[in-house]
């Protein structure tokens, strides 16, 4: 299942599916918590959504992102006006499972408070090898949480504190090079956004892909796929104003920055035709 949605990776590809052979075999959770780690677009919230799938079970996310609130996770007492559980007991109720795979995405983003706690303290309890005995503020009783799948996603591992990083099993998502952004653009990009479009019969030109990514320095390939998809969206424009464009997506410097450089336009009802016209003249 990795194969056929994440393109090279086969060291982290090969912990992984140790990762969830010991986790299916076993029937409960094993060792520590997967901290999936790497710069953005590399791939880490897809391959735990994959996790999830394999597994047969649902994947819930919480973002960790500017969360300086303990109660965030924890909940609230019912005794407090808007009292509401936290977020854990919401992945659960969510994904309506006592045994979901829940996503900790972002943890190096976290904040933390004077007057209501730190989230890590929280994440030390939830993360703790004995999880049968996890307390909601809003319930007032103990979960068991052992049957629940935490992995988390970071970008760096500096922000982590030294405690927080021993209770995860890193697994470091090295970048993208030229060979396998080209390699990731012909093989899963472009094949998946033209059955999505339903325009299986447009192509993209080798020399094309180079200059897509010439104009995208990142890491990871979110970037790469936001203008592939610009690109779809706009052979869907010219064939709603009956132009049919090339079959193949011209290649070149000068017709690849012209296509994106109007695929970043913002796409206004009365620039529409203009648009089309000119990434036709692009394409042609």
């Amino acid at each position: 299942m990795l194969d056929s949605s994440h393109y090279a990776m086969l060291e982290v590809k090969e912990k992984v599916l140790r990762y969830m052979a010991c986790q299916k075999y076993l029937g409960k959770n094993y060792g520590a918590v997967m901290l999936l780690a790497g710069p953005p677009g590399v791939g880490k919230t897809s391959i735990a959504v994959s996790i999830a799938k394999a597994m047969g079970r649902p994947c819930v996310k919480i973002s960790l992102a500017g969360v300086s609130d303990a109660l965030f996770l924890r909940g609230t007492q019912t005794v407090f006006n808007n009292a509401k559980p936290g977020r854990i007991v919401d992945a659960l109720v969510h994904g309506k499972s006592f045994c979901p795979l829940i996503l900790l995405d972002e943890i190096d983003k976290m904040g933390s408070s004077i007057e209501h706690g730190c989230p890590e303290n929280v994440l030390l309890d939830i993360l703790d090898s004995d999880r049968s005995k996890f307390v909601d503020n809003y319930l007032g009783f103990p979960l068991d949480l052992s049957n629940v799948i935490f992995v988390a996603t970071t970008n760096s591992l500096e922000p982590l504190s030294p405690i927080l990083q021993d209770r995860l099993d890193i697994v470091e998502l090295p970048p993208y090079t030229i060979r396998d952004k080209k390699q990731i653009v012909k093989g899963y990009i472009w094949p998946k956004l033209i059955k999505e479009y339903q325009i299986e019969q447009v192509d993209i030109e080798e020399d094309a892909i180079e200059e897509l990514i010439a104009l995208c320095p990142e890491e990871g390939v979110r970037d790469l796929e936001r203008i592939c998809r610009k690109i779809c969206e706009s052979v869907i424009s010219l064939y709603q104003l009956g132009v049919n464009p090339p079959a193949d997506i011209a290649s070149g410097r000068a017709h690849i920055v012209r296509w994106t450089m109007v695929l970043r336009r913002p796409k206004r009802s009365v620039d529409l035709q203009k648009c089309a016209v000119e990434v036709c003249h692009a394409i042609a």
